[in-house]
């Protein structure tokens, strides 16, 4: 079945092919300038060239519970999707942030410090045969440039220590780049960007890699020596 494991690792070589794994509709209006990105499982810490899971709780959901409740930000869209298997699936698969699944769902999390439950996979009780389906109700939230632009507000506790720890297998000539890379930039917007349009104006795509077996760390052979991924 198609889904993901308890850790990835970091590869040689893309997946590829042209095999649809599912097929997703909406009853909706879906701005056309609205990106609509898929997820499944978050990996939370990565050390030794692999990400990883984290510490996690588990809750079996009936059909219909509610993940959140939509507050009415401008902008906000709730769509409902009707998600087909085209291959067996181990996961969900959803867009935005959870509302509500029309199936069993065993429902992973993380606490967050203020209480708040932080999604890593939302899973069926057994695996979505081909031909198949489920409806999924999300919330997608607007993301305009201006509103990222300026938006200084400080990245809470938890965050940091989840999903922006730096491992010791990472080498001070990593950290020394990234910081050079964002010299003068101030919102974490800014150096997103920053760092984005380095590795587009100074990076090849390549789906098979070549990396030798004595690499120490990938990330550091990736940035400074192969300079081609994927």
């Amino acid at each position: 079945a198609i889904g993901f494991g308890p850790n990835l690792p970091l590869g040689t070589s893309a997946a590829d092919g042209e095999t649809v794994v599912f097929t997703a509709t909406t009853s909706g209006e879906i701005p056309k300038n609205q990106r609509i990105y898929w997820r499944s499982k978050v990996y939370e810490s990565y050390d030794d060239a692999t990400w990883q899971e984290g510490e996690q709780k588990q809750l079996l959901l009936e059909p219909g519970t509610e993940f959140i409740q939509p507050i009415g930000i401008p902008g906000e869209i709730i769509a409902t999707y009707r998600v087909k298997a085209s291959l067996p699936l181990g996961d969900y698969f959803f867009p935005g942030e959870l509302i509500s699944i029309n199936n069993p769902a065993n429902f992973i999390y993380s606490l967050q410090d203020d209480g708040g439950r932080d999604i890593i996979a939302v899973e069926p009780e057994n695996t979505i045969l081909s031909g198949n389906s489920y409806r999924i109700q999300v919330l997608i939230k607007p993301a305009e440039e201006a509103a990222l632009i300026g938006n200084i507000i400080e990245i809470p506790a938890w965050i940091n220590k989840r999903y922006l720890q730096v491992p010791e297998s990472i080498f001070p000539k990593v950290q020394d780049l990234a910081q050079r890379i964002t010299l003068g930039k101030t919102t974490n917007y800014e150096k997103t960007v920053a760092v984005t349009n380095y590795l587009r104006s100074n990076f090849e795509y390549q789906e098979e890699l070549d990396v030798p077996e004595n690499t120490r760390d990938r990330i550091e052979w990736f940035l400074f020596e192969g300079k081609k991924g994927y």
